[in-house]
């Protein structure tokens, strides 16, 4: 068991001036959570009894350690899975977080930081490419790892390999 603190920005909105940052909104700070009982389900009964006006549905939901930075260390808290590695890094690092509410649109759009990680995404890569040359990347790349993957495929179509044994009974 491991017990840490969980703080709660709720009703506010990633802004990008100069640096990213959550502006308005609440902040609720909960202390003694217990490592062993959190889950998604247990983070949004939080957020439930902090501000009953708050529906879970209508906000995504994002996570960083509490001396992490917007741009680099957010991350999105969608289920169980991102639970366990919000308690994971809590317990390594000593460290407590903070979870951030962000209003989904009813349109069904992205999120203003569902457009920036995957820009920032798409950035990553880039600089991935360009930093050591295409040829230098691709130079390593093994060019063995796709042997044999297209073992019984003939112009992307599945050619089913006879059974030797196939319809003889003896």
């Amino acid at each position: 068991m491991w017990l840490f603190k969980v703080i709660f920005y709720t009703k506010g909105s990633f802004v990008k001036d100069e640096r990213l940052r959550y502006d308005g909104g609440d902040v609720y700070a909960l202390s003694g959570q217990d490592s062993d009982f959190w889950s998604f389900f247990e983070v949004c009964d939080l957020i439930k009894g902090i501000d009953s006006s708050l529906n879970i549905d209508d906000v995504k939901l994002w996570w960083k350690h509490e001396y992490g930075c917007l741009e680099k260390d957010l991350k999105p808290f969608v289920n169980d899975e991102d639970a366990t590695v919000l308690v994971f890094y809590t317990e390594k690092s000593n460290c407590d977080v903070e979870i951030y509410t962000e209003p989904r649109s009813s349109s069904g759009e992205k999120t203003y930081m569902e457009r920036y990680t995957q820009s920032q995404d798409y950035q990553a890569v880039r600089r991935l490419i360009w930093r050591g040359g295409e040829e230098e990347i691709i130079h390593d790349f093994d060019e063995d790892i796709d042997d044999g993957l297209n073992i019984g495929v003939d112009n992307c179509e599945y050619i089913r390999e006879p059974d030797d044994d196939a319809g003889t009974s003896q």
